[in-house]
């Protein structure tokens, strides 16, 4: 979902990624990328080939606290780098710092209650661009808030489907998430 977000962010409100230049874009997803997705993924797999991790599934919720853990701490250090080495505006530094707190108050959760981490990105991602929408009054933010709308609805019912989640964890999930990015947002 952060991928996602940072696509919508400038595709549709470029100037929250001041100073990062149109030319830049591709090489900004790209370390998005890289912050978001392949670290985390790559500790995990290393996790698991230490044998700290049963499976990369992390079908044990005990296991799951250590790679949320380190993926929490991995987006706090992009929070760190955009803030002090490219200045970017608050609103972004809120994104990935929520993003951050999100996990972080997930994996500690998940240690004691298995809630849907899926849940909990996917409804900070739509609380997001629910947000924009609102304070940007802009008829053409609806429809990236609609395309999240079908996103969420999509990754959360296969979850259910999948059986890896019941309701109440996707509904905690989906609070937790929401709250996050509110909460954030608004400060």
């Amino acid at each position: 979902m952060p991928s996602y977000i940072f696509v919508f962010i400038g595709s549709y409100l470029g100037f929250m990624l001041n100073p990062v230049q149109s030319e830049s874009f591709l090489q900004f997803y790209l370390l998005i990328f890289i912050l978001t997705a392949l670290l985390p993924s790559a500790f995990t797999v290393l996790l698991k080939s230490m044998g700290f991790i049963s499976n990369l599934e992390l079908s044990n919720p005990k296991e799951r606290l250590w790679p949320m853990v380190l993926t929490a701490v991995i987006y706090a250090a992009g929070t760190v780098y955009f803030h002090f080495k490219i200045h970017l505006s608050s609103a972004i530094i809120a994104v990935m710092g929520g993003m951050a707190v999100a996990i972080m108050i997930t994996a500690i959760i998940t240690y004691f209650w298995k809630i849907s981490a899926h849940a909990v990105g996917a409804a900070g991602s739509w609380g997001f661009v629910f947000q924009m929408v609102l304070r940007y009054h802009d008829r053409m933010l609806l429809y990236p808030l609609l395309a999240f709308t079908l996103l969420c609805g999509m990754v959360l019912s296969a979850r259910l489907y999948l059986g890896a989640h019941n309701p109440y964890q996707i509904g905690a999930g989906w609070l937790l998430g929401f709250l996050v990015s509110l909460l954030l947002v608004l400060i």
